[in-house]
């Protein structure tokens, strides 16, 4: 059995994926900067990140909380934090993996097979075009697509057929046709797809409570038709293939599957598209001038000296984060 299909089997959670992801950010970093990051220290950094860091996945399973957003950043902390630890000489357990009471202990033998690179890995990041789910993302593509050249009153049903992952994600808890929060909202196909189609995009906006019962919305969801394919599961992580039909009441339909979404590696977006996503997600946090200042400094990150003139320009000042508070308590 391989980490990809435990997690995709919902038996455990990789938040150590983003712990190890970090490591190697962190021993690049080392290389740089000091000759005593050797192989050795590697091995007791990925040690203390994984010994105390093993999610369950029940963090993305059901109704989602606020944890859900967390739970990626917390590995990437606790990652960077078990590199610094080695650095020092902190030792982590022998044999974390294989060992007595060790990982292969608690969910079984399995193949982790890293496999050698000739660039980094952070060149294959997928990055978000819409604010969902990324298992959704090839949907919101074809939704937005679609949505001009059908009319929603005209619709009969919606059709979306994925892969096994994205329908365990997004679509086969019940709790994704009703959802109570924005956690579950944005993990949500019934949801997004309904809000794309009414709207023509998807904001984080969208997520605001009062939004998650708005009538039109939740009479489109119950359109909205999840099925777990077989033929695209197989395709999977290959390709990401969601099929996405609409069906009009005088019988017409329309069909879209896109291979890859706006942001996969192999379809990546624009520097454009990418500071028009960043300056809208930001500039309520710190206003045009602030959004457009941390996005000079995000663009010229690889050049700094010191990585916290990176956290200067994204960090909120107490005026600044009063007035976030302000704006954000205006939202709910």
């Amino acid at each position: 059995m391989s980490l990809p299909s435990i997690c995709a089997n919902g038996s455990l959670y990789a938040d150590t994926a983003h712990a190890a992801a970090s490591i190697k950010r962190r021993r690049h970093s080392c290389k740089l900067r000091s000759s005593n990051c050797d192989k050795a220290q590697m091995g007791q950094a990925i040690s203390l990140a994984l010994a105390p860091n093993l999610h369950v996945y029940n963090v993305r399973k059901g109704a989602l909380f606020t944890w859900k957003g967390c739970a990626g950043p917390n590995g990437a902390r606790n990652g960077v934090f078990a590199a610094l630890l080695a650095q020092q000489g902190v030792s982590g357990p022998s044999a974390v993996i294989e060992g007595q009471g060790g990982l292969f202990d608690v969910v079984g033998s399995f193949d982790w097979q890293v496999g050698e690179r000739s660039m980094p890995r952070i060149v294959d990041t997928h990055l978000k075009l819409h604010p969902v789910c990324y298992h959704g993302q090839c949907a919101m593509d074809a939704v937005v697509d679609m949505r001009r050249q059908v009319s929603v009153d005209e619709i009969e049903e919606i059709h979306v057929e994925t892969y096994d992952a994205a329908y365990q994600m997004m679509g086969a808890d019940p709790q994704r046709r009703a959802p109570t929060t924005r956690e579950t909202a944005d993990h949500s196909l019934p949801y997004t797809i309904a809000v794309a189609m009414l709207e023509g995009r998807l904001s984080s906006a969208a997520y605001a409570d009062s939004r998650l019962t708005v009538p039109a919305t939740v009479q489109l969801m119950q359109k909205v038709r999840i099925t777990n394919s077989e033929e695209l599961t197989r395709q999977f992580p290959s390709k990401l293939l969601t099929r996405v039909t609409i069906r009009s009441r005088n019988g017409a339909s329309i069909c879209r599957s896109p291979d890859y979404p706006r942001g996969h590696a192999l379809n990546p977006l624009s520097d454009t598209e990418l500071e028009v996503k960043f300056i809208d997600a930001y500039e309520s946090w710190r206003g045009p001038t602030g959004a457009a200042t941390a996005l000079e400094v995000l663009w010229t990150s690889d050049r700094l000296s010191k990585v916290h003139s990176i956290v200067d320009a994204l960090c909120l000042d107490d005026a600044s984060r009063n007035s976030s508070s302000m704006a954000e308590g205006n939202v709910r």
